[in-house]
């Protein structure tokens, strides 16, 4: 008897261990999920990222009268590309934090990028315009700077694979 309650005693002891295990990996996985960004977002993340440099670029660029046309076309095509993010959501596995700050950088990258798509032609013409579109990039900076921070995204990697 006594070897008996030897065994059921192991296999119980087996089976706590292996639930709690199995409780702990889905506790992190689920964790892990809230917390990082998925393949989706990352990639919209980068396109962001880019896409902003893109259009300061062309913005600070010293333009001459034959290259006016050029840079508009160049800053309405990148507007254009940047208002596409007027469709993307944040993955909804993400923590509440983290959907409401990514979908805050989405919304003012669609903004950005309507309102640039808007007045591409009058932007290098007109200093008070050129003025509030720096001021538009710095608040979606602002916002790109509270992503990169929440989920940990080191921007120096960004910048080195321009």
């Amino acid at each position: 008897m006594n070897w008996q309650k030897k065994k059921k005693l192991r296999q119980v002891f087996i089976c706590l261990l292996c639930c709690s295990v199995s409780t702990g990996t889905a506790f992190y996985l689920r964790y892990y999920q809230a917390t990082n960004l998925g393949a989706r977002d990352s990639e919209a993340v980068a396109q962001g990222y880019y896409l902003i440099n893109k259009i300061e670029e062309q913005l600070d660029a010293d333009v001459n009268e034959e290259d006016t046309s050029r840079v508009q076309k160049n800053i309405y095509e990148l507007s254009a590309k940047l208002s596409s993010f007027g469709t993307t959501t944040a993955d909804g596995a993400l923590s509440k934090q983290g959907q409401i700050l990514l979908n805050r950088f989405y919304v003012n990258m669609k903004e950005l990028g309507l309102n640039l798509s808007n007045h591409s032609s009058a932007v290098l013409e007109s200093e008070e315009l050129y003025t509030n579109y720096k001021e538009d990039i710095k608040k979606t900076r602002n916002n790109q700077k509270k992503v990169f921070d929440y989920f940990k995204l080191n921007e120096s990697s960004f910048e080195k694979s321009k």
